[in-house]
């Protein structure tokens, strides 16, 4: 499932995944990333409106389907792009044939299928200061970390700071994925009421008292629960219909949302 957002200097975006296999992990400190040259798309003046978008690509499996897919109506608009579950092949491949600059983060490596697993920024503007941030928490099985990927999108004058995010699945208690959501926003001021945020991605909140603390989480940071109204983010066997995915925002003002499904590359 896709979701997707719009809004007037404010707007966003996002969907889901996990993984059961033993992980290979970065360090905060270990620093493998791929960045493109900005300007590698043909850079987009700042417009009255910015669509947003965020895709979990699984384990990035279906890079050319999720190329078709971001082609269609709204994708096809899309000016930044929030992606989960990515490798640098695939972030590159999409930026590439979408015309986008990126940025790209591994976190772990997932041995079973022999790639990284990271967090991925996508902008129809220049990017710049790139950092991630390496969750806290095990997941108990296969020991992998979560994490953020944050930049800095160039929009004319103005500055967005964007964070895609993706935590651990509700293997992982609730009270530890709340410290985990707690330090990939952690940074957003609480005073400068100008600054633009979007931050948005997988936050495999599987309960209702699961989303209802990450939006209390992210309140207390300022931030608008964007996709308060789109309900569920996965369905499985037409019954079970949780909200998994999220997009808050800071400093902008929305005026349209919508998710899209079923995706074949999710």
């Amino acid at each position: 499932m896709k979701y997707i957002l719009k809004i007037v200097p404010f707007t966003a975006l996002l969907i889901i995944i996990c993984c059961n296999r033993p992980m290979t992990n970065f360090s905060q400190n270990e620093d493998p990333y791929w960045i493109s040259a900005n300007g590698v798309c043909n850079n987009k003046p700042p417009d009255s409106t910015i669509t947003v978008a965020s895709f979990n690509i699984k384990f990035s499996l279906k890079i050319q389907e999720a190329i078709k897919e971001l082609r269609s109506y709204p994708f096809a608009e899309a000016d930044i792009i929030l992606l989960q579950e990515m490798d640098e092949k695939g972030t590159i491949d999409l930026s590439e044939e979408l015309q986008y600059n990126y940025i790209y983060f591994p976190m772990s490596y997932n041995r079973k299928y022999k790639k990284n697993f990271g967090n991925a920024i996508l902008s129809k503007w220049p990017i710049k200061n790139p950092s991630k941030k390496i969750l806290p928490h095990f997941q108990p099985l296969n020991k992998q970390r979560r994490g953020v990927t944050s930049a800095i999108i160039e929009y004319g004058e103005m500055d967005i700071r964007a964070y895609s995010i993706h935590l651990e699945t509700p293997i992982l208690s609730r009270s530890k994925r709340i410290e985990q959501l707690k330090t990939a926003i952690e940074n957003i001021s609480l005073s400068d009421r100008k600054e633009l945020v979007i931050a948005g991605g997988d936050f495999n909140s599987l309960f209702a008292k699961d989303v209802q603390e990450m939006v209390n989480m992210c309140r207390s940071y300022k931030l608008d629960w964007s996709t308060e109204d789109l309900g569920y983010t996965l369905q499985k066997f037409s019954v079970i219909k949780p909200t998994l995915d999220h997009i808050f925002t800071k400093g902008f003002r929305i005026i349209d949302t919508g998710k899209i499904h079923p995706s074949s590359a999710s």
